[in-house]
């Protein structure tokens, strides 16, 4: 059930930035660092809203990653003290 409302956000989240990205077509210019670029708002908006996916699924992964092994280790910790 936990999944399926995540799907609902996530996909409510891309169609929401879809239709207001749709809305938004000026021109932008954006400073990085090191250059500049102008890119329409809309591309702007997608890729910023990409990059947050994809970073927050890195770190959700690696987070979820990290429990798991961290249960794993305790599991044998456990299974090793009832032998003994």
């Amino acid at each position: 059930m936990k999944v399926l409302l995540a799907v609902l956000l996530v996909s409510f989240i891309f169609v929401l930035s879809l239709v207001i990205g749709a809305q938004n077509d000026q021109i932008v210019e954006v400073n990085y660092f090191i250059a500049k670029s102008e890119l329409q708002l809309s591309s702007l908006m997608a890729l910023l809203l990409g990059s947050g996916f994809m970073i927050g699924c890195i770190v959700g992964f690696l987070s979820w990653l990290k429990l798991r092994l961290r249960y794993n280790h305790l599991i044998r910790k456990s299974h090793t003290q009832k032998i003994d």
